[in-house]
């Protein structure tokens, strides 16, 4: 009977330290998301319709994008992730017409029928230290296992910004939030991007325990959220840097709030100049030069009240 349950105390110590393992050490990991949404408006009367103009005839406008995740543990420290993306459909008008357009998941492609593309292909080191650590969850670009409460991470390649910069609890993705393009992130921040929302570059996330400072160098288009990428990349580039604090409120309430700056580089145009030049038609794209930069701020909130409600605020500038 003794060397029986020794037996059985062997084996699930086994189990335990295989399921610890596994935990550690998930190397590989595939997640697939697929989205539609279809919204519509009645037609409305207007003064004044434009090119640029939400039509005001009735319309129904259906997007559609499918996702898939791959994620691979390299070696120490290192971690690759690959998505492949398929989007298709438009929003009303072209996407024209809305400041804040109601569907975050449409882009101003000009074309409605499907496309597959790399939205992300990035590689990520990070350095740990200290004894503290997080459990992290199988889930879209992250492996399971433990990490460090205390690290240092560099990551190169294709993502986007939102990836990383000007998250909240509230108001982040359109594809389980907030759908408006003002609420995703902070509606004056004018982030680096391609027509369909992804940037090449560097970044950078000094991670503690109870704040976040993060730092990236990104490309930037050759025009505002062009497909073609600007060569001259001492000319025209991209900085973004994050300060995130987070703590608990009245026990065990959490909250966190964040800081951004941000600082684009590129060949623009000047609108005071381009009135200057012709009063009746101005044309801004006759006066584009290098040596021109744009820049701002955001300040981004969330406090959960209850364990199912929460507040988010958000504010920017440029």
């Amino acid at each position: 009977m003794k060397k029986n349950l020794l037996s059985i105390l062997l084996l699930l110590t086994n189990s335990y330290i295989f399921a610890q393992d596994t935990v550690k050490q998930q190397r590989f990991n595939f997640h697939f998301q697929q989205t539609v949404i279809t919204q519509t408006h009645p037609g409305f009367g207007a003064k004044y319709t434009g090119n640029n103009s939400l039509s005001p005839n009735h319309e129904t406008a259906t997007s559609l994008t499918a996702t898939l995740f791959g994620g691979a543990r390299l070696w120490k420290g290192a971690e690759a992730y690959f998505n492949p993306e398929m989007s298709g459909g438009a929003g009303f008008s072209s996407t024209l017409g809305a400041a804040g357009f109601p569907n975050g998941e449409t882009f101003r492609v000009g074309a409605a029928e499907p496309k597959i593309y790399v939205a992300r292909a990035y590689l990520t080191q990070r350095f740990n230290w200290g004894t503290e650590q997080d459990t992290l969850s199988d889930d879209n670009n992250q492996l399971a296992g433990l990490q460090s409460k205390r690290y240092f991470s560099i990551t190169a390649g294709k993502f986007g910004m939102a990836d990383f910069f000007d998250t909240n609890a509230f108001s982040h993705d359109p594809r389980t939030q907030f759908m408006n393009w003002s609420l995703m992130s902070n509606g004056a921040w004018d982030y680096p991007a391609n027509t369909r929302g992804y940037v090449f570059g560097v970044y950078m996330d000094y991670h503690q325990p109870s704040w976040d400072l993060r730092f990236a160098v990104t490309m930037v288009t050759n025009t505002a959220n062009g497909s073609i990428w600007d060569g001259k990349i001492g000319k025209a580039n991209s900085q973004t840097l994050e300060y995130e604090k987070r703590y608990t409120f009245a026990g065990n309430k959490q909250g966190s709030f964040r800081i951004l700056g941000f600082n684009n580089n590129a060949k623009m145009g000047n609108y005071r100049l381009a009135i200057a030049q012709n009063p009746t038609a101005p044309d801004i794209e006759s006066t584009r030069n290098y040596g021109r930069n744009k820049f701002g701020f955001g300040i981004n909130a969330d406090q959960f009240i209850t364990k199912d409600f929460g507040v988010f605020a958000k504010a920017s500038y440029n």
